[in-house]
């Protein structure tokens, strides 16, 4: 009977049949045949690329500047086995669900820097503070693996005004707020400013005394170091700007937008004289913006 099917099926592929002088080796090889020709094209490249007993394993990471700075572009070396160039990646904090909690488009992105099915070589990270895991998987629906060690990123990771996330609180022009940087390894050496400027662009500029982190404006928490400032809010979306050791000032969270008027200009006449009616343009940010 056995080999009365596999006459059947090839005759129904439209292949000239077989005679009954076939062996057993080769009618398991059409076996074998028939059967990929009914798997997806994505399960025979899977296939291909992780044959069986080789799923893709990160077991250990290396990233470069060591350690990474919050901000700004590092690279990191993973080494391991199975790797290919069509598996994708993505770093979730180790807090909370880890690799769990990624989904398609968050941090995901396909191996762009394959070296050898035992290492690879990513380039252009870019994460803000904290401790962060590699999440890893062939392209091709396997689940999330992450047995490579956790790494750290240093510097900034987000910041709350009077304990509140930004956006969520009222902040009113000329009184004073307490400013919360949320981060890893912050210091005393690091620098702090807050200026007037588009979003995520953070000139070093002359660094003075007055922006340095002072010793009294650091506290510590399980995993996490905190600087408090008092500032005094002007009106106007105010983007905050750390510098981290010798590292770039790099912007941190989105701007505080402060609503309020900062200035005015004279807009009719030109030229304001004594007893003439102007229109004047005040110049700000309304509570609106966004």
């Amino acid at each position: 009977h056995f080999f009365v099917v596999v006459f059947k099926i090839i005759r129904l592929k439209g292949f000239a049949p077989v005679s009954c002088t076939c062996t057993m080796a080769a009618s398991l090889r059409l076996w074998a045949l028939l059967f990929l020709l009914r798997l997806p094209a994505e399960a025979l490249l899977e296939r291909s690329v992780h044959p069986q007993g080789t799923t893709p394993t990160p077991l250990a990471v290396s990233p470069s500047p060591s350690p990474p700075c919050a901000g700004l572009p590092f690279s990191l070396v993973v080494t391991g086995s199975g790797f290919s160039e069509y598996d994708v990646f993505g770093f979730a904090l180790a807090l909370g669900s880890g690799c769990d909690s990624l989904s398609s488009t968050q941090l995901v992105t396909q191996v762009s820097g394959f070296v050898s099915s035992s290492m690879l070589n990513l380039t252009g990270i870019v994460l803000h503070g904290g401790t962060w895991v590699l999440c890893y998987k062939p392209a091709f629906g396997a689940q999330w693996a992450s047995p490579a060690p956790n790494f750290t990123v240093s510097g900034p990771a987000y910041y709350t005004v009077n304990g509140t996330a930004p956006g969520s609180v009222s902040v009113v022009t000329g009184h004073q707020v307490a400013l919360q940087i949320y981060g890893v390894d912050l210091s005393s050496a690091d620098f702090l400013e807050v200026h007037l400027l588009p979003q995520g662009h953070c000139p070093d500029g002359s660094l003075t005394a007055t922006t340095q982190v002072a010793t009294q404006e650091l506290t510590s928490g399980p995993g996490h170091t905190v600087v408090t400032r008092a500032l005094v809010t002007s009106p106007g979306a105010l983007t905050v700007c750390y510098k981290w050791r010798g590292y770039p000032f790099t912007p941190v969270g989105p701007n505080l937008v402060v609503p309020g008027a900062a200035g005015f200009i004279v807009s009719d006449p030109p030229r304001a004289f004594p007893g003439n009616v102007l229109e004047v343009l005040l110049l700000g940010v309304s509570a609106n913006t966004t």
